[in-house]
């Protein structure tokens, strides 16, 4: 492993740097992260299903996908509304405060 050292100038100028840096990113809107993009492996990865299974989810349209010649995309609004639509809501549960008496 090779060792470098910067002068204390070249750090503050790197701390500036990254603290810019981050003031950018913390401006990103919430619009702009649906702009995300996703390859079908990443999604596979993120949802725990294999190729095949997205592969059917996308021919039965029920997730969204962008495609330009044989490569495809999904956004993060895709993935999002796709767990949206298929997401089962619990029933009879009751929350309580209260401790039993």
């Amino acid at each position: 492993m090779e060792t470098k050292l910067i002068t204390a100038e070249d750090y503050k100028a790197l701390l500036c740097t990254l603290t810019r840096l981050e003031s950018k990113l913390d401006r990103i809107t919430p619009q702009l992260l649906d702009e995300v993009t996703f390859r079908p492996e990443e999604v596979c990865k993120m949802l725990d299903i294999s190729p095949k299974t997205l592969q059917n989810y996308r021919d039965k349209k029920q997730i969204s996908f962008s495609q330009v010649g044989p490569k495809i995309w999904f956004t993060a609004l895709d993935v999002q509304t796709f767990l949206t639509h298929n997401k089962i809501q619990a029933k009879g549960l009751i929350l309580q405060n209260e401790p039993n008496a």
